[in-house]
């Protein structure tokens, strides 16, 4: 005699699904109506979120190290009062090395025109005082001015080389305790001021050239 087979556990039984006949499945693109209709009833309606809900949604989270949330809020005001005091700091710099150089002039302007007001109004070439400060300008093209000048720098000073002028190198290295002033090199230095020195003459002469057609 055959054995019944024990019926399938209830997880295991057929289940039917209803089907609205009024609103049958509808495929392809749904209008937004017709979406929130199709949706179930215990979801979330984005008209019923609100604007700050909206925002935490969609915002970024950020976590530092450690894991913990970071305020952006916070984190961007922060980076904007370091930006500030890093952006016044500069300026208060710029502005303490004008403002030196430009306090030293005002007080010169200011210590001259003292000066000045008890001085005579005409001044004669035996003027001893104004013969010492024209001695004291410095002038660029003056070739007597390196025994006249008097030695403004203080303090030790390292001895320098006073010997017949030297080769030229593209350093600008003086003879000293570094360097004997002797050219051991392979000449590349004296080609490359002889390079240097007819280009110079070719835009000379071009220069020349230009000119003398006009």
């Amino acid at each position: 005699m055959k054995e019944e087979s024990p019926p399938p556990p209830a997880d295991e039984q057929p289940v039917v699904v209803s089907e609205d006949s009024a609103q049958p499945f509808k495929g392809g693109l749904l209008t937004s109506d017709q979406l929130r209709h199709a949706l179930p009833k215990a979801d979330i309606k984005i008209e019923e979120m609100s604007k700050e809900d909206m925002e935490a949604a969609q915002e970024t989270v950020y976590r530092d190290i450690s894991g913990r949330k970071i305020d952006m809020k916070l984190a961007r005001a922060e980076a904007a009062r370091k930006k500030r005091e890093r952006e016044e700091k500069e300026a208060q710099k710029l502005e303490w090395g004008r403002g030196l150089v430009q306090r030293e002039e005002e007080e010169k302007r200011r210590l001259q025109l003292e000066k000045n007001k008890s001085l005579p109004f005409s001044r004669y070439a035996d003027d001893k005082e104004m013969n010492e400060e024209r001695m004291e300008e410095q002038r660029w093209n003056d070739p007597a001015a390196a025994f006249l000048t008097k030695k403004k720098t203080k303090g030790p000073r390292k001895p320098e080389y006073t010997g017949p002028p030297p080769p030229p190198n593209r350093f600008g290295i003086k003879p000293g305790y570094r360097w004997d002033g002797v050219d051991r090199s392979n000449g590349f230095e004296k080609k490359l001021f002889q390079r240097q020195n007819e280009r110079q003459r070719v835009a000379t002469a071009s220069y020349e050239w230009s000119v003398d057609d006009m």
